[in-house]
């Protein structure tokens, strides 16, 4: 065994790093894939020293920086009137193991069924000129509970065909199926640089690469079930028609009660990253209304974030006349820079967990690709993917006493649109046709308020939330709606035009050892739970890159920032001489490496 000494004496500055810095990781964005990759890599770093040195203190750093005034990305709600309203990511599914495990460690609680004040539970399908389905129920008020539901199964097959809701339900069940063996994949520490790859052990490449109406009917799935309810379900999720892929026309299927059962947060939805952030970043570390102008590679291999104060127009706030404050925990303390003034972080790694082509202008320089044993460092695949199509959904919230029977085509001599007595379903979804201006409308909920001109003559109101393509002019909205009161309405870019994909089209999780893109597999699915998956696959592919990597390059220059993780850690800038403690070199591949002694004391390097 060699040992290398290295004299103080060599010094001419200092910088004492104490053995147990932390490896510092920047994130850009503040939403489910941000949380996750956070929350995973951390327990990962912990375990990681645990299993080295039995110590489980800090060894990760985060700087998160999100353009919004809150955490939760898309994950984002609104008061009206007293209620909690969520305008994005609103439910999930039982099947969902990540997110229901973050809903328990943050103590939080889910809705109980019925808890949706004025939701009756009833839904029609709209082709603009007639509902092409209704539920029994709002037809026939007497008629509740398993009759409804057994005549609305009995309706369905006859519309749809005997053999059609059964062979679109097996379909979808597989599919989960398959999916669900990404947990005991990534339980196991497996990571997939692409999400081509991890959809090929999945054995779900068919799936993304056909598109829904193409894998339903292969199926043996009637028209008339893809046209009227799977175009109704996936307008509601995805502002878009079975033309979307086969896997997100599934998924959003098996959302609608074709597997399994959906859920809702009581605290509300965006609790979750927003609890899952806090906990492990920590208030001091996380930079809300900021903007990140740039991500640079520096030559030392480190990674450098300049970031600014955010334009307002990045924040999809709370506004409408009777929009209230938000009931939220206590807000995060605002980082602000002064007018023109920039901030600039040093990190070893960086994970993007928001869409590049949301990014506003974001600019990222990677080190020119080198020969040799650091090329290998490098993915195939586009550098910096920008080219993804958004599908923008419109979301509005209206106050009403009521959708308007006239509308409807219930209306008619002795049926007043004033009255709104004729029943009409709580949710009404539409087909893809041009007739149609909105995706669904959907009770959201109901509260009671007194007459300000009559003393104890009170008024039932309810909150109305709208999904369309487009903006609804304020002409429509008083057609759609009874005694409309007021409606204010936010714009989505929701999720990428989901059409099916080939391979070169997708971008990676890893741009570059140290540069990570958790939003890579929204090309392929939207939705809270598999961007909680692409969070777990970024933060494996970083453990990968740096906590299982603890040497230093003796010759100069890193091989994955700052570790300390047990037997060894890399340091911040390169190693030229000045060392206050032995350390062995280690040969490995042909190179050698220069392993620092475990040791709980600082050690003095160069500058």
């Amino acid at each position: 065994m060699q040992f290398l000494f290295l004299s103080l004496f060599q010094l001419s500055a200092f910088l004492l790093i104490p053995s147990s810095l932390a490896l510092e990781i920047g994130v850009v964005g503040g939403g489910i894939a941000a949380a996750s990759a956070v929350h995973f890599l951390s327990s990962l770093a912990r375990q990681h020293l645990s299993s080295k040195s039995g110590n489980e203190t800090e060894t990760v750093v985060f700087h998160l920086f999100d353009q919004r005034k809150s955490l939760g990305g898309r994950a984002h709600d609104v008061w009206v009137n007293g209620s909690r309203i969520e305008s994005g990511a609103s439910v999930l599914h039982s099947s969902n193991k990540y997110l229901k495990s973050f809903v328990e460690s943050l103590s939080l609680e889910y809705k109980d069924e019925g808890e949706q004040d004025g939701d009756d539970g009833t839904i029609g399908i709209w082709n603009g000129k007639e509902f092409v389905f209704e539920s029994f129920a709002s037809r026939y008020p007497w008629m509740g509970g398993w009759l409804s539901g057994l005549f609305d199964t009995l309706e369905a097959l006859w519309k749809f065909g005997w053999s059609a809701p059964t062979r679109a339900k097996r379909k979808v069940k597989e599919t989960v199926s398959k999916w669900e063996r990404i947990y005991e994949l990534q339980e196991r520490g497996e990571s997939f640089e692409t999400p081509t790859k991890m959809f090929e052990s999945l054995d779900l490449t068919e799936e993304v690469s056909e598109s829904g109406y193409s894998l339903l009917e292969t199926a043996g799935v009637s028209p008339t079930f893809m046209k009227i309810y799977a175009d109704a379900v996936s307008r509601v999720n995805y502002g878009q028609s079975g033309e979307l892929n086969g896997f997100s026309e599934l998924v959003s299927l098996a959302g609608a009660g074709m597997t399994g059962e959906l859920l809702s947060v009581k605290e509300g939805n965006q609790r979750v990253p927003e609890g899952l952030i806090r906990r492990t970043v920590g208030e001091e570390r996380i930079r809300l209304e900021r903007w990140v102008s740039s991500v640079r590679q520096l030559n030392d291999g480190r990674w450098e974030i300049v970031s600014e104060n955010a334009p307002s127009a990045c924040e999809v706030d709370d506004t409408g006349e009777a929009a209230e404050k938000r009931q939220s925990p206590k807000k995060i303390p605002l980082q602000r820079l002064s007018k023109g003034e920039t901030e600039t972080v040093r990190v070893d790694a960086v994970i993007l967990a928001a869409p590049l082509e949301l990014s506003s202008g974001m600019q990222i320089e990677i080190q020119t690709e080198k020969k040799g044993e650091e090329a290998e460092d490098r993915t195939d695949g586009p550098p910096m993917p920008r080219s993804r199509p958004w599908q923008t959904t419109h979301t509005a919230f209206v106050v009403a006493s009521g959708l308007d029977p006239l509308y409807f085509g219930r209306g008619g001599k002795g049926k007043s649109s004033s009255s709104g007595s004729t029943r009409l379903p709580s949710s009404v979804y539409s087909v893809e046709s041009p007739d149609v201006p909105f995706s669904s409308i959907s009770v959201v909920s109901e509260f009671i308020q007194e007459s300000p001109e009559e003393r104890w003559n009170f008024k039932t109101w309810k909150v109305f939330k709208v999904f369309s393509r487009q903006p609804l002019p304020e002409s429509l909205v008083r057609k759609l709606f009874v005694n409309y009161s007021w409606h204010f309405s936010i714009p989505w870019k929701a999720y990428p035009v989901l059409t099916p994909v080939t391979p070169s089209e997708i971008p990676p999780f890893k741009i570059a050892r140290g540069l990570y893109y958790a939003n890579a597999l929204e090309s392929l699915i939207s939705c809270m739970e598999t961007e909680a998956v692409a969070g777990r696959n970024v933060a494996g592919l970083l453990a990968e890159d740096f906590l299982e990597t603890s040497e230093v390059i003796a010759t100069g220059g890193i091989r994955g920032g700052r570790e300390e993780f047990g037997k060894g850690r890399d340091l911040p800038i390169p190693v030229t001489g000045g060392l206050d403690v032995k350390g062995k070199v280690d040969k490995k591949q042909g190179q050698e490496h220069v392993l620092l002694p475990e040791k709980k004391e600082a050690v003095a390097v160069e500058l």
